[in-house]
């Protein structure tokens, strides 16, 4: 229940639905950021240099770096790029209690741009300070921000890797 003078999370948001958007604009994402609504950007990576980078992709471009599957016990990354990892589906803990719809499976995450440096104690693989230029060197800004300096982003980009069932 809302606080007194506050609108319920059903009359603030209208709906639990997830926006999604195409060959959208910085204004029409901007009024769904000052909202804290999710949304997806269909074609958001659209003329990026990582558009066309899939599990495939960073599984060979990065055969000895290490990601974690999310929702376990520990923040090291034991999980070797290179390994079958795509194939590896474990439920979240009470998966079976999630509302319908929700994600079931665990995602892997890969967050070595933003933390390789401060957090080496996680386990990050062979030439991180390498994987990190290749990924910042390949950052662009997205068609549906604004302009800005496209090396900040990419060092602090993290990525999720969703096998069937997975969510973040």
């Amino acid at each position: 229940a809302a606080a007194a003078g506050e609108a319920s999370v059903e009359e603030y948001y209208a709906s639990f639905s997830t926006p999604t958007l195409e060959n959208t604009s910085y204004s029409e994402v901007q009024k769904l950021l000052l909202e804290g609504r999710p949304f997806v950007v269909l074609d958001g990576a659209r003329g990026l240099p990582m558009a066309s980078w899939d599990c495939d992709f960073v599984k060979k471009e990065f055969p000895d770096s290490r990601i974690r599957q999310e929702g376990g016990q520990s923040d090291i990354n034991s999980i070797k790029m290179s390994s079958d990892w795509t194939n590896l589906v474990k439920p979240f803990r009470a998966a079976d209690r999630f509302p319908p719809g929700a994600p079931k499976n665990r995602p892997f995450y890969w967050d070595i741009a933003k933390a390789s440096e401060d957090e080496k104690h996680r386990k990050w693989g062979k030439s991180p300070r390498e994987v990190v230029k290749k990924i910042v060197g390949s950052s662009a800004v997205p068609y549906w921000l604004p302009q800005q300096e496209s090396t900040s982003m990419g060092s602090s980009s993290e990525m999720w890797f969703h096998p069937p069932g997975a969510g973040a």
